[in-house]
């Protein structure tokens, strides 16, 4: 019977997530605030602009970017910026998710990668990083998810993260249903050829039907 059902197991494997592009080395620690980067190529980012120091009069002088400090979460882009609307809905969500962790842990660390000692760029939760710097600002530790390295699947992570967010609008969708399909091409070569719709449904976690909507 054991023998059954760890034949059974077997066959389930997955051969595409046992692939090595996916086995870039992470581990859970805490790092400082201040070292961790947004990236501007995430859907997620806003032009934020971090001051130099925490005074008052430094953090005034900030102009046409979003600002975020401790308390201060504003939007102080030019209104004719095409961004304008769309930043002040984002920061409304991410105030509201502010306020759910003041009163709970959060549950999904920030995923980032390990440039040097105090450069981590963000692979995923640019949301979770505002809400954090908001609340506290950018002298305290917070618990993230470090890869060692630069994954190579950057984008497919990203695209997991973020496809299945109801506020992603269909051009962000197709957009990083692109990037994370231009990935594997070139992580997969010939495979991406002749096992098109396995590899890009496995590795990107959809369905055929979404699939054939996006490609």
């Amino acid at each position: 019977m054991l023998d059954d059902l760890k034949a059974r197991d077997k066959s389930k494997e997955s051969e595409v997530h046992d692939d090595p592009i996916f086995k870039t080395s992470s581990e859970l620690d805490r790092v400082l605030v201040d070292y961790i980067q947004p990236q501007s190529d995430n859907s997620r980012y806003l032009p934020v602009t971090f001051a130099q120091k925490s005074d008052d009069e430094s953090i005034a002088a900030l102009d046409n970017c979003v600002v975020c400090e401790k308390g201060i979460l504003e939007n102080r882009l030019s209104k004719d910026n095409p961004r304008y609307d769309a930043v002040n809905l984002e920061i409304e969500e991410i105030k509201n998710l502010a306020e759910t962790l003041k009163h709970s842990e959060l549950v999904h660390p920030i995923s980032v990668w390990r440039k040097n000692m105090t450069d981590y760029p963000i692979v995923a939760g640019h949301r979770r990083f505002y809400a954090i710097r908001f609340l506290y600002g950018g002298l305290i530790k917070v618990k993230v998810k470090i890869y060692a390295e630069k994954p190579r699947n950057l984008s497919v992570l990203r695209h997991i993260e973020n496809f299945s967010r109801s506020d992603l609008t269909p051009p962000d969708a197709l957009n990083s249903y692109a990037k994370a399909v231009r990935e594997l091409e070139s992580l997969e070569g010939a495979k991406m050829q002749t096992e098109r719709l396995s590899l890009v449904t496995s590795y990107l976690g959809i369905s055929r039907t979404s699939y054939f909507r996006y490609d």
